[in-house]
């Protein structure tokens, strides 16, 4: 706990130790997640999640300054605990989303952060209500709120949608509707239609800034050519808006497809067309969903009783929710505390060169003096193609005794890097192999302390 404190009162040696020492436990519980949704979350994310649990500890430390009090070392690692899920379940929802709405629609920028006010979610739910049919809500909320295929809603509500085209066909005329309702279009924040294509006036600028002239016969070519082609792209477009959505939506045979690409204005159209429903999706995807704190406070039982009966509700039907709460489940199931971080909470000893001993040996060795015992190293060089080097370490008395503690476990780290664990000899040895040229952070690990060494270059001036 001390040394806890010591790195929130900005002690920054005490922090690099809080992170060397726990980093391993979070990293832990968020591996759990790896193996369960190893398609959504990888080693660079396991990374990034930490990073932003320690950050968010630091703020929650700030405000609740009773976690660091006493000696009970479980408060602030069950605090850290909780925001290692968070970071964990934003990542992952982040990332579902992502994959649930691949395209990039430049046309319409995600407003999804717009979209998290709960004013703009009321007013937007409120309108749906009012335009929408009653099996036309249905799609919509097992599909972009739920998470439910469109397969699967024939199964679930026969009755209503015999076969799946009928599910195709109530979810296209709803976008039909929704993308000319001026209610949607202000919330979604689509712009007019006149705004995707350029007017005749500018056509003509454009053309009459056309090389003009004998230049060559090879630029009176192109420009015959662009001039055709301008002419067709002025050419209306006169198929309907329900094949111009099949269009979009990949629905048409290789026959029809090529009608609609036959004329540029119809495909702008369709464009045009694609982009607002994809907004509109974008929209509507996980409306009703409690965001992520109000889920994760969900999960541990830390709501009111009103506010935890309402999103009990929702989460009973949605699959994304669902999905989360499992997320939730597999972390909060790995033990809050291991063995191996807490019997390393001890005292931090800095080890300082004795270059007067070192001259008394032959090599290359170097000699540390820390707290009542000496530690020696030995650097050599190991392969002659890319440099790599080995160190040879041990511990001693300063009679040469052998230490009354032993050696646990030796970590090289250099910058931000991987620790590089050491191999432990019988003799009391410990070697350290294939290191790279840099510099690097030595800790030697004994059952009451650490000792340090804070900076050792190897193979560089």
């Amino acid at each position: 706990m001390n040394l806890l404190r010591r790195a929130f009162a900005g002690d920054q040696d005490a922090w690099y130790h809080v992170i060397e020492i726990f980093q391993p436990l979070i990293r832990q519980w968020i591996q759990r997640v790896c193996v369960k949704f190893p398609d959504l979350i990888d080693e660079h994310d396991r990374t990034e999640a930490a990073d932003d649990a320690w950050l968010k500890l630091k703020k929650g430390v700030d405000r609740q300054s009773h976690l660091l009090q006493g000696d009970d070392l479980e408060k602030p690692l069950a605090y850290l605990k909780k925001c290692a899920e968070r970071t964990t379940l934003s990542l992952f929802r982040r990332k579902r989303r992502r994959r649930e709405q691949p395209a990039d629609n430049t046309q319409y920028p995600d407003r999804s952060n717009e979209l998290s006010d709960p004013e703009t979610r009321i007013a937007l739910s409120q309108r749906l209500e009012k335009v929408l049919s009653e099996d036309e809500s249905i799609v919509i909320e097992h599909i972009y709120q739920k998470g439910y295929k469109p397969q699967e809603l024939p199964e679930l509500f026969p009755k209503r949608f015999p076969d799946v085209d009928r599910v195709y066909q109530i979810r296209q005329n709803v976008f039909r509707r929704l993308r000319n309702d001026p209610v949607i279009r202000n919330v979604v924040g689509l712009s007019d239609q006149s705004d995707h294509r350029r007017s005749a006036i500018e056509e003509d600028e454009h053309r009459r800034q056309k090389p003009q002239g004998p230049e060559s016969l090879k630029i009176e070519l192109e420009t015959a050519l662009e001039i055709r082609k301008e002419r067709l792209m002025d050419t209306p477009c006169t198929l309907d808006e329900e094949t111009l959505l099949n269009y979009a939506a990949g629905l048409l045979s290789a026959e029809q497809r090529l009608v609609v690409e036959a004329n540029p204005d119809c495909v702008r159209k369709a464009q045009v067309l694609a982009a607002e429903i994809a907004a509109i999706e974008a929209s509507l995807y996980r409306l009703h969903c409690p965001d992520v704190d109000s889920l994760h406070a969900y999960y541990h039982r830390e709501l009111e009783a009103t506010q935890h009966l309402v999103i009990h509700r929702h989460v009973e039907t949605c699959r994304f929710c669902q999905e989360e709460l499992e997320l939730l489940r597999i972390m909060d199931e790995t033990p809050l505390i291991e063995p191996s971080p807490l019997t390393r909470v001890r005292q931090i000893v800095e080890a300082i060169l004795q270059p007067a001993l070192a001259l008394q040996l032959r090599g290359q060795a170097l000699i540390y003096a820390a707290s009542e015992v000496l530690l020696t190293l030995n650097t050599r060089r190991t392969s002659q193609g890319i440099p790599r080097w080995t160190i040879v370490g041990e511990l001693r008395m300063p009679d040469g005794s052998p230490p009354d503690q032993p050696i646990e476990q030796v970590l090289a780290m250099r910058d931000d890097e991987e620790s590089i664990t050491a191999e432990l000899e019988e003799d009391g040895t410990f070697i350290l192999r294939d290191l790279a040229p840099g510099t690097y952070r030595i800790t030697v690990c004994t059952p009451e302390k650490d000792i340090v060494i804070r900076s050792l270059k190897i193979g560089i001036d």
